[in-house]
């Protein structure tokens, strides 16, 4: 079957968007000591729904799939409605390389209705409040799971599908970690999953120094250097033209000395904004109908870094499809701010947010005093720095 080219092209595009949406956000150390060469793909082949250098989960299992009843989440509904209902919700998740803990996880929304791009980044230390049919059915299962540290955390919730083997042989997406974080997402933000991209790539640097670098607002001093993670960052505030290294500095940075000196924890959340501005930054220099006829070389990136429920070319050409139509009626791209709080949970670091139920009086409390800000939360020391 012939693609046109236009087609092949908005493919090429979109994927790159999901690598540059989740590529940098996923690492607590550097992936790799040496750099691999990567493997040249097919730039017209179909995605994979395997790939080789994308390590699949290794943990252990229940000996049968547990049926979860009634809910995975108690009335945890957010506040507002995040995506329009003809939307494309594709979900991007990548773990971080030390441990199984989903560092990255983004939805990006696409709707023709409302023409607009919408980036929806979740902060890792979402907490999650589990129904009490899930909880139960963890604790016959695995008992005192959840009372380890960071499980309720929403970046923690694929570990607990995989070790249910939530939806295994029924699901839609044929993974249980994937099922569960799905349903999670939809319970919660009332976003229904269309598709999913897993994925850790070692091409975020080359991709921005091939498209000439990014010019980006810094918003503050960013100052931090681990030779342990072979990590410098040197950024002075304002707008500024980056490289793929000072990128993935900009990208990584949660932590560091301002100014004055003085050490300062500024938190994920703070990263994650700065994420979504690079993101959109990058989106708004480089998504041009000029640069679709461009990316033929980096689709080499693609095939051996994805895990992925986009296969099949009728799958393939509808995105295509999406993404010319983004790119021809000039959708403008919005980063989602979430209404939350910082607090802290059994001495852990956590974000609440904003519910349905905390309108009406309720909400979640906690052991320990909140911050009541949407400021920095300290750091726990589960998930490594910056």
């Amino acid at each position: 079957m012939r693609i046109d080219n236009r087609f092949r092209c908005a493919v090429c595009l979109l994927v790159t968007i999901v690598i540059l949406a989740s590529g940098p956000f996923l690492w607590a150390r550097p992936a790799v000591a040496a750099e691999e060469t990567p493997v040249v793909a097919d730039s017209a082949a179909p995605l994979s729904s395997t790939a080789a250098n994308v390590p699949e989960p290794s943990v252990s299992r229940a000996p049968d799939p547990v049926v979860i009843k009634e809910t995975l989440t108690q009335g945890q509904r957010y506040v507002e409605q995040l995506v329009a209902p003809d939307s494309t919700n594709l979900l991007i998740c990548a773990p971080d390389p030390s441990a199984w803990n989903m560092d990255t996880i983004v939805i990006a929304s696409i709707s023709p209705q409302a023409g607009t791009v919408s980036l929806i980044s979740l902060p890792r230390d979402i907490f999650v409040q589990y129904s009490p049919s899930l909880e139960a059915a963890v604790e016959t299962a695995f008992p005192g799971l959840l009372d380890e540290p960071g499980m309720r955390k929403i970046n923690a919730a694929h570990a607990i599908g995989d070790k249910l083997k939530y939806k295994e042989g029924t699901g839609r997406f044929d993974r249980p970690y994937i099922e569960f974080l799905a349903d999670v997402i939809e319970e919660v933000f009332a976003i229904r999953v269309d598709d999913y991209m897993y994925l850790q790539t070692r091409g975020f640097r080359r991709i921005v120094d091939y498209f000439g670098g990014v010019t980006v607002n810094v918003p503050i001093r960013m100052l931090y250097k681990d030779p342990f993670q072979e990590l410098s960052i040197d950024l002075m505030p304002g707008s500024q033209h980056l490289d793929g290294a000072q990128a993935e500095g900009f990208v990584r940075f949660r932590q560091g000395y301002d100014d004055a000196g003085n050490f300062m924890n500024y938190g994920d959340v703070f990263r994650k904004e700065n994420q979504s501005r690079f993101l959109k930054a990058f989106l708004q220099q480089h998504l041009t109908l000029r640069n679709l006829t461009r990316l033929s070389d980096i689709a080499a990136f693609v095939g051996r870094n994805v895990i992925t429920s986009v296969k099949g070319w009728e799958r393939i050409v509808a995105y295509g499809a999406l993404a010319e139509k983004a790119v021809a009626d000039k959708y403008p791209i919005e980063a989602v701010k979430l209404r939350m709080q910082d607090a802290r949970i059994d001495g852990l670091s956590y974000v609440l947010l904003e519910t349905e139920e905390d309108t009406s009086g309720g909400g979640v409390e906690t052991t320990d005093q909140a911050s009541g800000g949407s400021g920095a939360a300290a750091d726990d020391g589960s998930y490594g720095q910056p």
